[in-house]
């Protein structure tokens, strides 16, 4: 995901650049907690991303995931 125009999201006021990639439209960063407030076991992201009809990639960064739709 990223702003319309691009550029980054200074969600932690640090002003750092993003990966290039979300600006192209094809990575997204997602957390593990659903609308509800509620954890989403991260086996059940990884099978979501990977199944079709997204086909996509999952990799677990630490504080967030990185995915990548195809």
């Amino acid at each position: 995901m990223s702003l319309i125009c691009g550029g980054p999201f200074d969600t932690e006021n640090n002003w750092n650049t993003p990966h290039q990639t979300h600006r192209e439209g094809i990575n997204a960063d997602i957390d593990d907690v659903d609308a509800n407030g509620r954890r989403i076991p991260p086996k059940d992201l990884e099978k979501w991303v990977k199944d079709p009809p997204f086909n996509g990639a999952f990799l677990n960064e630490r504080n967030h995931y990185h995915v990548t739709f195809r």
